[in-house]
């Protein structure tokens, strides 16, 4: 009978608790317009452009956003910047790029989970090639959580097909060559 009734007991509980953590106010909501500076790194799979194979290739990347729309169907740009390495075909690289996508976000208690798409497309700048130019579908995942009213903290990993376009460096006109890329950033989202 004590067994029975502390069961019954921790059940009330427990449902208590899930209900005050489900249906209590959530303080933490973003504002219609927030700023999102972004920071994180990018990997490059191979690629054939022509007759030029463009090797793995790494870079850390810098991204100020701008988010509108607040929670649900969000609206993302984000300019871009990268400085590649690790690839002696391209040499050192500096690609300038703009990001513009839509994302849902799915809000529970504080954290927000999104998924979405868009595109990200860009100019390379380096001394091993004439001219070069990439566009990529990037696929961001990522959550977003409020952790003061007006901050947020998140994650998004992005994984991106796209091409790259490239003339220059044994490549007489511009050729293209497709494959694939990831990236992972971290940032703060204010207000």
């Amino acid at each position: 009978m004590k067994n029975r009734l502390a069961k019954i007991l921790l059940l009330v509980i427990v449902a208590m608790l899930a209900h005050s953590v489900c249906f209590a106010k959530d303080p933490y909501k973003p504002a219609e317009v927030s700023l999102t500076p972004k920071a994180g790194y990018v990997f490059h799979l191979k690629q054939d452009v022509g007759n030029t194979t463009i090797e793995h290739r790494h870079a850390p990347v810098l991204m100020l956003g701008l988010d509108i729309g607040g929670g649900g169907w969000v609206w993302q740009i984000a300019p871009t910047y990268s400085y590649l390495k690790g690839c002696e075909t391209l040499g050192g690289v500096h690609a300038v790029s703009l990001y513009s996508g839509l994302v849902y976000k799915y809000h529970f208690k504080g954290i927000y989970l999104y998924t979405g798409g868009g595109f990200r497309g860009g100019y390379l700048f380096g001394s091993n090639f004439d001219r070069a130019f990439e566009l990529y579908l990037r696929v961001p995942l990522g959550f977003l959580w409020y952790f003061m009213e007006d901050v947020g903290f998140f994650f998004e990993i992005a994984p991106m097909y796209g091409v790259l376009g490239l003339k220059g460096n044994n490549l007489p006109d511009i050729k293209l060559g497709s494959g694939f890329a990831i990236d992972g950033v971290l940032g703060i989202q204010f207000p």
